[in-house]
């Protein structure tokens, strides 16, 4: 493979190119001594892509150690303070042992301002009672330790997250090492990950168990698999979109493990704990999703600048032209229904798809779009599809779909949801675009296929 070093190559100003394509425009570039053209480019690329150096296993493990390190460090200093979210937990996991209803708003509150004090915010327990019960070993140690304790296993449910990832997609065996260079140093730069973390939030927990789930089905062992999977719901509805893509796909036997398990998991919670929480959980669902009697705090907080769902953006429009906010959830369902129809031949093809990789990283990417409340620490699960999007990009060197890839990788990673609507909503957007382009991304022919393609049409 031919390379061309760009330090060899002296600028000067553009002359006239001698050729042309067929639309009129220069088919190449003509500097000094020198005329690059596309395939230069590609070749260049090629030799940066490609270096040995990022297969080179000493300054492989020098690079990953040293993210690693910066990354724990940059961490420490929450452990000094109670984190924002996690006192929630702490406070289910109280009222669990205490035999309290933690779904009647009141009554929690009143716990948690036993708990922590009038001068801590104690956001409202969302979750089944299994999460509750699952931290109540944790809630035998006070507050602070409580919290450092949680930092500690989010920490390393990250690099269990690391390594499950770098397992999935066969980043050892790449024919780049950048690939695996990008994982870590997405520990560095992502800010919905350090949101995660300095929250006291469950996503890592939870990308976690999915992707424990993935492998082991990818190595053959159904039942585990979903035992995992149906963890991952318990503790976070949105794993169940798996469960129903396993269904469209006919894997029914799958899905009945994950429905033996899941109720294996319950009895469990009730035997522990009784079945009073489960009945308080189901009445507050049947309140919420049938009779539309949300708390007061769900519609609120469609209105909060740093919810990046849909469901806020379109209260959040509504908002802004003083219009009635009652028709956003319609805004949703239309949104979404012209989407469907729009891409309805992709879903067949899509369902038919047996690349895990793939639907993993679609599946990942749904939820944040149908959930009512996706927050800026939430997004940290797009970790796995940009991860997939760059393996790709190397791999088939489609070099042009990097400058895409990046604006939206940096608008999900870095842009801070601040300066009013709608520039809070710039995740947003780049996640909705983000499928489109994981779809361009897997389906475009590398440059070696359409090499060859270009050499049989030839002859």
């Amino acid at each position: 493979m031919r390379t061309v070093p760009l330090g060899k190559i002296m600028l000067e100003p553009i002359k006239k190119p001698d050729t042309e394509n067929k639309r009129g425009r220069p088919s190449s570039i003509l500097f000094l001594k020198k005329k690059v053209t596309g395939t230069d480019m590609t070749a260049y690329l090629d030799g940066l892509v490609f270096h040995p150096l990022w297969k080179k296993r000493t300054f492989v493990w020098i690079f990953c150690v040293l993210c690693s390190a910066v990354f724990i460090v940059s961490i420490i200093p929450h452990s000094a303070d109670i984190d924002i979210d996690s006192p929630s937990y702490y406070t289910a996991a109280k009222g669990i042992q205490k035999g309290i209803n933690i779904y009647e708003e009141e009554r929690f509150q009143s716990l948690a301002d036993q708990t922590f004090g009038r001068s801590m915010i104690v956001w409202p327990f969302i979750y089944p009672p299994l999460t509750a019960q699952i931290f109540i070993p944790l809630a035998l140690l006070n507050p602070l330790d409580y919290s450092r304790a949680l930092l500690l296993i989010n920490i390393l449910a990250t690099f269990l997250c690391v390594f499950l990832l770098a397992d999935l997609l066969k980043l050892g065996s790449h024919p780049s090492g950048l690939p695996l260079l990008f994982l870590f140093s997405m520990l560095l730069f992502n800010f919905p990950l350090y949101r995660t973390l300095e929250f006291g939030q469950l996503n890592m927990w939870v990308m976690a168990s999915v992707l424990l789930s993935l492998r082991l089905d990818k190595k053959d062992r159904p039942f585990l698999s979903s035992f995992f999977l149906m963890l991952a719901v318990f503790f976070k509805i949105f794993p169940a979109v798996f469960l129903v893509f396993y269904l469209l796909q006919k894997r029914f036997r799958y899905v009945l493990f994950a429905v033996f398990n899941g109720i294996g998991m319950l009895l469990i919670s009730v035997v522990v704990s009784g079945l009073s929480h489960w009945i308080n959980y189901v009445r507050i669902l049947f309140k919420s999703f049938i009779l539309g009697e949300k708390p007061l705090y769900f519609f609120d907080f469609t209105a909060f600048l740093n919810n990046n769902s849909l469901k806020a953006f379109f209260t959040q429009l509504l908002q802004h032209f003083n219009m009635p906010r009652s028709s956003a959830s319609l805004l949703v369902i239309l949104f979404l229904a012209g989407s469907i129809i729009l891409v309805r031949k992709k879903i067949r093809s899509f369902i038919q798809i047996r690349d895990q990789n793939f639907y993993m990283s679609v599946l990942i990417t749904l939820p944040l779009l149908l959930s009512s409340m996706s927050w800026q620490h939430h997004f940290v699960s797009l970790i796995v599809p940009f991860l997939f999007m760059f393996s790709l990009i190397v791999e088939k060197r489609t070099y042009s779909l990097l400058i895409p890839f990046l604006m939206m990788y940096a608008a999900v990673s870095y842009f801070p949801p601040y300066g009013g609507f709608p520039f809070n909503h710039v995740r947003l957007f780049a996640t909705v675009l983000c499928l489109p382009l994981l779809y361009r991304i897997y389906f475009t022919n590398s440059k070696k296929e359409l090499r060859k393609k270009e050499l049989f049409n030839a002859v």
